[in-house]
């Protein structure tokens, strides 16, 4: 039983970043998509399916904001379970229905998940990660004050809070996304990179951070011995100077030629160069491949048609 693991960020679920999103633009985006995953699910892979809530996070952080009047604000841990859940059913239903219609036996699950994380993590001394909605100075100041809250100005857009971006250690539920992992499944898990929690003397506590989806999605990939880490990215596939006359675009790479081009300061746009960086860890760990390609090319990309493949040794 094949396993892959894929990774999109919720920027993916976004129609168009410039104007108001529509819940029913967002379901649309994950109908296609499934439809994709499902037919990876009738060639005989099994997939967990690690997905970004960036966007989606904001939207209920705002919500929250919005109501402060009324209700007890949302705390970062539950607002991160509350997308996980809700983003999770909507991919369940999508993949469900597509399974339906294409007769196969397998089932899509969602499993709200936590990620251990290490409580002396450098990052919780330095809060970097801009999470939530933008707020005015106004906004901003009040919460500092009186939430303590760390906050920056973002490029002229508005406020942001700043939040600890500690590495995950492991993720908690691990033995049971094995056990829902049967034939033909897909397991929607660790939600825009897990539930952050730091391990006490009496369980898990929760913890004001968020962990980064690509990260966790290794570390699944890495204990689930997958075969396939399949990242989601902008962009069809990696190319040498971008947007460029000399643009080369890359379909298939080893790992020697990966190492040499981040040493030569290639792929820093955005996430790409984590992701590239990442995906060699897998590879050393494990053997399995990487592709990196965009939603719309996910199939073609896991039958190597599309994006660009990193594999162990050039001959492969």
């Amino acid at each position: 039983m094949p396993v892959a693991v894929i990774a999109l960020g919720g920027n993916s679920l976004i129609r168009d970043a410039r104007v108001r999103q529509r819940l029913a633009d967002q379901s649309q985006i994950i109908a296609e998509f499934s439809s994709q995953v499902v037919e990876l699910l009738a060639e005989g892979w099994s997939v967990a399916l690690v997905h970004g809530n960036g966007p989606q996070l904001g939207q209920a952080l705002q919500r929250s904001e919005l109501s402060r009047e009324l209700v007890e604000d949302l705390p970062l841990d539950l607002a991160l379970a509350d997308t996980q859940a809700s983003l999770g059913y909507q991919f369940q239903q999508s993949l469900g229905n597509a399974m339906r219609q294409r007769q196969l036996s397998g089932q899509a699950v969602t499993l709200v998940t936590q990620v251990e994380v290490d409580a002396e993590d450098p990052a919780f001394a330095n809060p970097i990660k801009a999470v939530g909605y933008f707020m005015d100075e106004s906004t901003a100041t009040y919460h500092r004050e009186e939430d303590g809250w760390q906050v920056t100005e973002d490029a002229g857009r508005g406020w942001r809070r700043l939040v600890p971006f500690p590495k995950p250690k492991a993720v908690v539920e691990m033995a049971v996304i094995r056990q829902l992992l049967a034939p033909g499944s897909c397991v929607i898990c660790a939600g825009g990179g897990g539930i952050p929690v730091i391990a006490g003397e009496s369980g898990y506590l929760s913890t004001t951070a968020v962990v980064d989806k690509d990260l966790t999605a290794i570390l699944l990939a890495e204990q689930l011995k997958a075969e396939l880490l399949l990242f989601c990215a902008a962009g069809e596939q990696l190319s040498l100077y971008p947007n460029t006359e000399k643009a080369q675009p890359l379909s298939r790479l080893s790992v020697r030629q990966a190492r040499e081009y981040l040493a030569e300061g290639h792929f820093r746009s955005g996430s790409l160069r984590p992701k590239v960086e990442s995906g060699l860890q897998f590879i050393e760990a494990t053997g399995g491949r990487v592709v990196i390609t965009n939603p719309a090319n996910l199939l073609r990309g896991a039958r190597s048609q599309a994006g660009t493949e990193i594999v162990a040794v050039e001959s492969a």
